[in-house]
């Protein structure tokens, strides 16, 4: 998977970071990415514009369906970190997933006068309120339990330990 393991000074592996890296970070990177294909079909802005409509509308569709995925994926990734308070917030944000692929995803797709499939505007944007809010909505219990922003104190072990002699000396 490409993690990468760090060495405490203790000797004990510590993979919170790559764990972080790999299983939390590359999802809210993903998030975005799929955000922006959902919304415009495409990463680039010429592409937009001189993409064909039915492609676009399936490269919106596609994005969306990852978007909605990739939601999923971190906020069951994250799960076992949050605050017990907090734990049915993301089990019901599952819940609502669940509901939107099988309640609204088949509404997404309308087909125009040629037969070509489109994107259903006003079912879409529904949809894709409702989970960016809940990507916003998931940040917040993910930050209470440190997982986006440490607001702990950090320091230097060899630095503290450094001190605490200087100081048993000058008391000595």
């Amino acid at each position: 998977m490409g993690m990468d393991f760090e060495q405490s000074d203790t000797g004990n592996w510590n993979i919170a970071k790559g764990y972080s890296n790999e299983i939390i970070l590359n999802h809210i990177k993903k998030l975005d990415y799929y955000k922006d294909i959902a919304c415009y079909g495409s990463l680039d802005i010429v592409e937009e514009l001189t993409l064909p409509i039915k492609i676009k509308s399936i490269l919106r569709l596609k994005g969306l369906d990852r978007y909605v995925n990739e939601l999923k994926k971190l906020i069951e990734n994250v799960k076992f970190g949050i605050y017990e308070n907090q734990k049915e917030i993301l089990i019901d944000y599952l819940e609502d997933l669940k509901m939107i692929r099988t309640e609204f995803f088949p509404k997404l797709k309308i087909q125009d006068a040629d037969n070509n499939i489109i994107v259903n505007e006003d079912v879409f944007d529904v949809v894709f309120s409702v989970v960016t809010k809940m990507e916003m909505d998931l940040k917040e219990p993910m930050n209470k339990a440190d997982m986006i922003y440490q607001y702990k104190e950090t320091y230097d072990p060899k630095a503290l330990k450094q001190k605490m002699m200087e100081q048993l000396s000058e008391e000595a």
